[in-house]
């Protein structure tokens, strides 16, 4: 009996042990965490201002779409086009995550986008929602929907 109950107990602390070690584990790129760490990072990159930050986190052949280009745009050289250009019309440009929702490979950001002005260029602040698709650790898609708002 003495040894069932030292047995059942040892069984019960490596499972607590093991359950324990899971749960400290970071995440791998591909689970849903890491996968809503890179959004995070994503975001962070953006207050910045960091494009060649915001370039590292797309993979080479990425897709990236927004309302208002004129055609897709591709890759980290795609991404360093759009930031670089955004940057250097809004250089007080920022984002606010509203909501994030990350389910395995895919994640939805819902995002207010506020600006002051500069030159002929109002202060201004839009509403953007952008839907992502990652692999292995990598932004491949990236579309971005958004009204500008009439004068």
């Amino acid at each position: 009996m003495h040894k069932q109950i030292v047995y059942t107990l040892f069984v019960v602390l490596v499972s607590a042990f093991g359950a324990l070690a899971v749960a400290d584990a970071p995440s791998s790129p591909s689970s849903g965490g890491g996968n809503e760490q890179i959004i995070r990072s994503l975001f962070a990159a953006f207050n910045r201002h960091d494009v060649d930050g915001l370039a590292a986190l797309y993979a080479p052949d990425a897709y990236l779409m927004s309302s208002d280009f004129s055609e897709p745009r591709h890759g980290p050289e795609g991404v360093r086009k759009t930031y670089s250009e955004l940057f250097a019309q809004l250089p007080q440009v920022h984002d606010e995550v509203k909501t994030l929702i990350v389910k395995g490979d895919e994640a939805a950001v819902e995002f207010v986008s506020t600006w002051g002005a500069n030159g002929k260029m109002p202060a201004g602040r839009l509403e953007i929602a952008t839907f992502f698709k990652l692999r292995r650790g990598k932004i491949i898609s990236d579309i971005s929907y958004f009204n500008v708002p009439s004068e």
